[in-house]
């Protein structure tokens, strides 16, 4: 599988619920907000979000390419 595919398919992974994993985040790299909201419902969807939009950036995601 080519390395775009794999971006989308975690993309569609994320979008259907499957979320991402921030237990492996390092604490150390966090800000005082992070750490302070890090297990809040809404920060995780922030960075949900955060991710699906540097997955676009970095592989050129298209909506086209979400479609198929």
């Amino acid at each position: 599988m080519k390395i775009k595919e794999q971006a989308i398919k975690w993309f569609r992974e994320i979008q259907n619920g499957s979320g991402v994993d921030g237990s492996t985040f390092p604490d150390i790299l966090k800000g005082s907000i992070a750490k302070d909201k890090w297990d809040d419902s809404l920060f995780t969807y922030g960075i949900e979000y955060g991710v699906l939009i540097a997955l676009i950036e970095i592989f050129d995601i298209k909506i086209e390419d979400l479609k198929s």
